[in-house]
């Protein structure tokens, strides 16, 4: 009679245990899967100017930028929104595939470089690290 209490008492413990695991697992999936990075630079160079906003979700990229030239006489914005996935090349390079040309596939080659905990410069491509191929974020939230 000890023994068959003993093994009930067992397996209602196991049984929890195994419930608790699994409500541990679901809240660590939730929180996870709704953590956003909020990422936000401007760069005015010359004649113009670009501002870029990123969002970032787990490997997945909302890149926006607002390119702006100023002429003598008249302001010209060009808009562009493109969803990217990346993947780590290594620790100072993204390797980005577009996620929304539905017509011309997108690759991009990003170096970044930490300039303190909450910005960094990136160089799009392999070309030569210029002004008309840089960026410059920081995490706002």
């Amino acid at each position: 009679m000890i023994m068959i209490k003993s093994r009930r008492h067992l397996h209602v413990v196991f049984s929890h245990l195994v419930v608790s695991f699994i409500v541990v697992n679901l809240l660590i999936f939730y929180v996870s899967s709704r953590l956003v990075g909020l990422y936000a630079g401007s760069i005015e160079y010359e004649n113009f100017s670009w501002t870029t906003y990123l969002t970032q979700r787990q490997n997945n990229l909302v890149y926006e930028v607002v390119h702006t030239v100023l002429g003598e006489d008249y302001v010209q914005e060009n808009n562009q929104i493109l969803e990217l996935a990346f993947v780590r090349e290594n620790d100072s390079t993204l390797l980005l595939k577009s996620k929304t040309a539905i017509n011309e596939l997108i690759l991009r080659r990003v170096q970044y470089y930490r300039l303190d905990d909450r910005c960094s410069v990136a160089f799009r491509g392999t070309e030569k690290m210029t002004m008309l191929n840089f960026n410059m974020l920081c995490h706002f939230k």
